[in-house]
């Protein structure tokens, strides 16, 4: 299912809702525990509570690509949101909200303040990938990325961008 791609402001933003057909504290567990974690997305520290560091190294990415950044909310097992470190406080936010759907998961991933238009196609096709990874790994275990798959949603999320982008004379 595609993302939502937006402006916000002077930014952009993504939206991304999955139904996962998995119970609220197994999906929470997959988006905070270590092992969980490293099924779907890398190689992560974290600690869970408000201004905890927060620290991922994304699996499958040659050279490795590492974020290391600060959990600004946690709210078990509802919200998780944190923010790219960057100095000034105001980088991209990226938010994870569930909801229990009776034996399923609704799950919500936001990324705001995404300040420029290469940096948004990117990102959306991460995050498109990760969570099919995500929904896979809940269902079957650990998850490897595939790159096909990845060169594919990087042409139609650049596609999509480029809509969003003003005509130019």
């Amino acid at each position: 299912m595609d993302g939502t791609l937006y402006r916000d402001g002077e930014a952009f933003a993504i939206r991304f809702e999955r139904l996962l057909q998995h119970p609220i504290d197994r999906v929470w567990a997959a988006l905070t525990e270590r092992d969980r974690l490293a099924e779907w997305l890398g190689d992560v520290d974290i600690e869970l509570r408000a201004g905890g560091a927060l620290r991922i190294v994304f699996s499958g990415v040659e050279p490795p690509a590492v974020l290391e950044t600060v959990v600004d909310e946690i709210d078990p097992p509802r919200v998780l949101q944190f923010r790219f470190d960057d100095r000034a406080g105001d980088g991209n936010m990226v938010r994870f909200e569930l909801a229990a759907r009776d034996e399923a998961t609704h799950l919500v991933l936001t990324q705001s303040r995404v300040p420029s238009e290469h940096e948004l196609a990117d990102n959306a096709a991460g995050w498109h990938m990760r969570l099919d990874m995500l929904g896979a790994s809940l269902d079957h275990g650990r998850q490897e990325l595939p790159w096909a798959r990845v060169e594919e949603l990087n042409t139609r999320y650049a596609a999509i961008v480029a809509a969003l982008s003003p005509a130019t004379p």
